[in-house]
């Protein structure tokens, strides 16, 4: 056979220059993407935010650049010159600080293309959230469950995990100060003491809020929650015990539409809201009304009392700006300082504005029309974004297939602890951005083409790092030199060196669409020891799987197959059950070439991470084998089986109608294959082995790009009928 035979790869980890045999070439211009106490009083109010003067001011169409990005330009008075000067040539002019100040900060953001490590969840993960100043991280999974970790060198370490309730988790959010944490569940909203890691109190409520908020009241003294009931603001005390719970305060009016997103600005006690509508509110915890520069000085009295609102009147900013263009907010993050927040909105555009002055600072287009654009164009600015055809069209279908989902995780984007800079998953991976001009910098996870990244937050604190904590180290490193969860620092450092560069290790969190796993983003790439050796893999197995995830009941109407057959390789054994009523041939050749010791000492010559492991070839080319028939058989695909999860066996081929005697194992759910390959198996047993064998370290160009460094052979098969 002259062919070269198996699935068409995912164009990321494809070869860039395929044989002219190869499907992949063949494919990639047309891609197939396949209680008890007294209740508190409760204040009820009535705001709104002032009449606006008539939209024909000319102060709000023409405005100084100072007023748009106020500190955003470090100002150089050597830039004019007299005219009478004598023409003595200048020095060359410095290069403004605010350049410095930018390096500076992109420096302390996580750079891996890969991600380094990465945990489980027990259903698909739909929050990560990083606590201010307590060094702690919360992740959320779609069956109730919220998960504390805490941050240590180089690594993440898990604390506790807690039931919320029996549905997913519709928001996560947590205190300025890093000391308490929500999670909303439905009609619960369960309030925790990150410190302690322990829930302090459950508030039971009579509707379903979606969004919390939590705000410190210096008029109250006191941290509330806030959750909203459609277009109203509710503000309820963390230590409420009532059944169900009664809000402190109760803010109606300031929206007409429900509110979408929630941020409170602590320097300026103020709450920034956004409704179904496009509208952009703010509200003064304190006096529960529109915080003009008057009541926000007088009255809140602000951590930082030079951050007051500059406006009297909506219509002298830009916050109209969502309403204009008929869209509205689902994501919203202020910065570090309060000074800037930034928007992603319905429309895939991301809008960052000027919390004083509410003007409009900077705009970046993340629409599906100019993903497509940047395609087409191969701009050399924009050379990191592009794609192979095939991987493009795959990543495009995943986007529309986010876009139609209505329980999918939405999108977020979060400032640095400079404000200098933005960072978000897209489809591409996860961006980093810079805040004041929009300048795309640095992209994250582009090679992890199988995960689409949505919920992201960073972590920028220090660890602490004791020299009894160093020792410890040394001494785990003696023991066993190749452990690949011990910190990678050079240990040729001196004590003092070692410990900064420990304490400094900023790390992305990041949840990927219906991934039961978080992955972290570092400043380092995945360990060579974790790349040579598989049982070292940087996927940590921290949770047992779930027996639909291990094998996903096949309903077959007529009788099924008793046929298994179990797999002897030399990382391993693989039981695999047989799908005889579905493909009848598949099956018969299989386990015939089986008895006969066809696949005795053939090799695994195609394995793809994230994608498959391809075996069946006695010529070890990935072109040779045949059928018990002497002949290329027919394709038996089933409606009924598709492939839509991980561990499915499936018959290799060089096109339609062309199998012979190799066969792959998924490792994920592959769509773009279904039609195109006859599955006729499923894996039961031995999932270790098979990702011992999806991470073997393989070749670098040609044909042997894909083929393990090491040969992984299979021994011998044996069936069981």
């Amino acid at each position: 056979m002259s062919s070269f035979i198996g699935p068409p790869r995912p164009a990321s980890v494809a070869s860039k220059k395929s044989p002219p045999h190869s499907p992949t070439s063949q494919q990639k211009t047309t891609p197939q993407t396949r209680d008890t106490t007294e209740a508190p009083q409760c204040t009820e109010t009535l705001v709104g935010p002032p009449r606006p003067v008539p939209l024909h001011t000319p102060s709000s169409t023409k405005r100084p650049r100072d007023a748009i990005e106020p500190k955003l330009h470090v100002s150089n008075a050597s830039a004019t010159t007299n005219a009478t000067s004598s023409p003595t040539p200048q020095p060359p002019r410095k290069i403004p600080r605010l350049l410095d100040h930018k390096m500076l900060a992109l420096e302390h953001l996580p750079s891996s293309a890969l991600y380094e490590w990465s945990y489980m969840h027990r259903a698909p993960v739909t929050h990560t959230l990083c606590t201010t100043n307590t060094n702690f991280l919360l992740t959320a999974s779609s069956d109730g469950h919220l998960k504390f970790w805490h941050k240590t060198v180089e690594n993440v370490e898990f604390v506790k995990d807690f039931k919320v309730a029996d549905q997913g988790v519709s928001h996560l959010s947590a205190s300025s100060d890093g000391k308490w944490a929500v999670c909303v569940c439905g009609t619960t909203a369960a309030i925790f003491d990150v410190l302690n890691f322990d829930m302090l109190n459950c508030l039971l409520l009579d509707y379903e809020p979606h969004l919390s908020c939590l705000c410190h009241s210096h008029k109250e003294n006191q941290w509330l929650v806030i959750l909203p009931k459609q277009n109203e603001l509710l503000f309820y005390s963390l230590t409420d015990t009532c059944q169900p719970a009664r809000p402190v305060h109760h803010v109606k009016l300031l929206h007409s539409a429900p509110i979408t997103c929630l941020s409170f600005n602590p320097h300026a006690q103020a709450l920034i809201s956004t409704d179904a509508n496009g509208m952009i509110e703010y509200c003064n915890v304190n006096t529960l009304q529109f915080p003009t520069p008057t009541t926000t000085t007088t009255q809140s009295s602000p951590s930082n009392p030079s951050l007051n609102v500059q406006f009297k009147f909506k219509s002298s900013t830009d916050l109209y700006e969502l309403a204009k263009k008929k869209t509205c907010a689902t994501s919203l993050q202020l910065n570090h300082d309060g000074t800037n927040f930034v928007i992603m909105a319905r429309d895939k555009f991301i809008r960052i504005f000027h919390f004083q002055t509410g003007k409009l600072l900077t705009t970046i287009d993340e629409t599906l029309a100019n993903a497509n654009r940047i395609q087409q164009e191969k701009n050399p600015d924009t050379v990191e974004l592009h794609l192979e055809d095939f991987d493009f069209g795959k990543r495009i279908s995943v986007e529309k297939a986010i876009d139609n989902d209505p329980d999918a995780p939405k999108t977020n984007v979060i400032f640095d602890h400079s404000g200098q800079f933005i960072i978000y998953p897209s489809m591409w991976g996860i961006k980093i951005v810079d805040a004041h001009t929009g300048e795309f910098m640095r992209l994250l996870g582009k090679i992890e083409s199988t995960e689409r990244f949505l919920s992201v937050s960073l972590f920028q604190g220090i660890i602490d790092v004791s020299r009894v904590h160093l020792a410890n180290i040394e001494k785990k490193r003696s023991l066993n030199p190749h452990d690949p969860l011990l910190p990678r620092r050079a240990t040729s450092a001196s004590g003092e060196a070692l410990k900064a560069s420990m304490e400094n290790d900023p790390t992305i969190f990041a949840a990927a669409y219906l991934r039961d796993r978080f992955y972290l983003f570092s400043r380092r790439e995945p360990s060579e020891l974790a790349l040579e050796d598989p049982s070292l893999s940087r996927d940590i197995f921290n949770e047992r799987p779930r027996q639909e995830d291990i094998s996903t009941s096949v309903q077959i109407k007529a009788k099924p197959s008793q046929v298994s057959a179990t797999v002897h390789t030399t990382m391993g054994d693989i039981t695999v059950k047989l799908f005889g009523s579905y493909a009848p041939k598949a099956v018969e050749n299989f386990t015939q070439l089986s008895k006969e010791g066809y696949f005795n000492n053939c090799i695994f010559h195609r394995v793809i991470k994230g994608f498959m492991a391809q075996t069946g070839d006695p010529t070890s080319t990935g072109m040779g084998g045949e059928s018990i028939w002497g002949r290329e058989f027919e394709d038996e695909i089933s409606p009924d089986l598709k492939f839509d999860r991980s561990y499915l066996l499936a018959m290799a081929n060089s096109g339609k109608d062309s199998n012979g005697s190799q066969w792959f194992i998924t490792m994920k759910p592959t769509p773009w294959l279904n039609g195109l390959h006859t599955i006729f198996g499923e894996v039961t047993k031995g999932f270790e082995a098979v990702h011992q064998i999806e991470n073997v370290k393989t070749g670098a160009s040609g044909h042997t790009e894909n083929r393990p460094l090491k040969d992984v052979k299979i021994v011998s098969v044996t069936i069981t009928e």
